[in-house]
């Protein structure tokens, strides 16, 4: 999921400086289809294994990443040709999104059935960040709309919302337990927690693509404009925040002498790929917007519209190009450390002796 949003994130800089970015498209996107081909066959080949990860709260939370690699996927596929609606590609494309929709409202159901069992029946106190994935994540779609237009604007519109009021209605309860809760995350554990970050921009990344960037809307513009400005505002600060939560878990394990890699660091990828493309996003629509609107909503503003949306225009612009930037070298080490970590296993006899703890069970 990061390395496939971060090639969205650099097609759209790519796009706003008139450079045709696709070719980056090309090399995230078949590193998302190597790693859904992997994960297929290790479902078929381990079916224990997915049924135990479909019944536990914090893997099942997880599992919906595969369904949100083939929306990409399918967004990627409509790229190609996303002005007929009835062409080959937008067929495909479309029938992969729904195929894609479907795989996650299931793993949803899943997600419910195991968190009442272990959180309300047993009481179980333990939450994690990625409690918001099953739900939230579905909002993923909405970023890549625009190129499977076989499908309406507002099925997609109906889906950020579904996704964006359970995340309004879950951010405070999951947020309360993961800080009060006398049961805290686990030091193995500590960077999942980065992924209670990614939900408020993909909120405003699925808002922007399919409501102010879309051709057509039906809302009002003061409506818009001022859901443009608390999801963006949110995701910027949450954003500045994950790099310093980001930067502490390195330091954390640099003082701890930690030489191993650990693959639970990729937790952190996703949530910097959606914070820059949010921030990108959030640039394209300022420089494209009427400068008188934000005034109409704002009278005290005393500053003349041009110069405050090209002002704050240039401003997200910079935090894109910025966060893009640091996106790039957390994901690259992650990507670089995750290769090496997984040649290591395959042509050594390391692990060989473990194994899952559902085989281990009489």
């Amino acid at each position: 999921m990061g390395i496939g949003g971060l090639g969205n994130c650099l097609l759209q800089l790519s796009c706003i400086n008139h450079y045709d970015g696709k070719w980056i498209t090309c090399i995230s996107i078949s590193f998302v289809l190597v790693f859904l081909v992997m994960m297929i066959i290790k479902n078929i080949t381990h079916p224990k294994v997915l049924h135990y990860e479909l019944n536990e709260p914090l893997s099942v939370s997880l599992l919906t990443t595969f369904s949100m690699c083939l929306m990409l996927v399918a967004g990627f596929i409509g790229m190609w040709n996303n002005k007929d609606k009835t062409s080959a590609n937008q067929i495909v494309a479309a029938v992969v999104m729904c195929l894609a929709i479907l795989i996650q409202f299931i793993i949803i159901g899943f997600f419910v059935k195991s968190f009442i069992k272990n959180h309300i029946k047993s009481k179980h106190q333990h939450m994690y960040g990625s409690y918001f994935v099953p739900i939230v994540g579905l909002i993923t779609s909405c970023t890549v709309s625009h190129n499977v237009i076989a499908l309406p604007n507002e099925f997609f519109q109906a889906i950020w919302y579904f996704g964006y009021i359970t995340f309004l209605i879950t951010l405070p309860i999951v947020t309360y337990s993961m800080l009060f809760k006398e049961k805290k995350v686990s030091d193995a554990q500590f960077p999942t927690v980065a992924i209670w970050f990614a939900p408020a921009n993909l909120t405003c990344a699925g808002f922007l693509r399919t409501f102010l960037l879309s051709p057509q809307t039906y809302y009002p513009k003061a409506y818009l404009n001022i859901i443009f400005i608390l999801t963006t505002m949110m995701g910027f600060v949450t954003t500045l925040i994950l790099y310093l939560y980001v930067t502490r878990i390195f330091v954390l394990r640099k003082r701890s002498q930690t030489k191993n890699f650990a693959p639970i660091l990729c937790s952190l990828s996703f949530p910097c790929a959606i914070g820059a493309t949010s921030m990108v996003w959030a640039a394209k629509y300022l420089a494209s917007q009427n400068p008188l609107v934000i005034n109409k909503i704002i009278p005290i503003w005393k500053i003349e519209g041009n110069d405050l949306i090209s002002s704050s225009a240039w401003f997200f612009g910079v935090v894109g190009i910025i966060f893009a930037t640091v996106t790039t070298i957390i994901i690259g080490y992650l990507l670089f450390n995750m290769i090496k970590f997984g040649i290591k296993i395959l042509f050594t006899k390391q692990k060989d002796d473990q194994h899952h703890e559902i085989y281990l069970k009489k």
